[in-house]
C-alpha cells in the first residue's frame, strides 16, 4: 500500500506528522496519536 507521510504545523508553530500507514499523528519528538475512527 501507499504511505503518504504529511508534515503540518499548527497554531501554536508545533509540527505534526500525518502518516499513512494506520492512522496516527506522530509529533517532531516521536510520539505517537492514534486517531480513532
Amino acid at each position: 500500500p501507499l504511505t503518504a507521510s504529511i508534515t503540518l504545523k499548527d497554531e501554536k508553530g508545533k509540527e505534526w506528522k500525518i502518516g499513512g500507514l494506520g492512522s496516527y499523528f506522530e509529533d517532531v519528538e516521536g510520539g505517537k496519536f492514534i486517531l480513532l475512527d
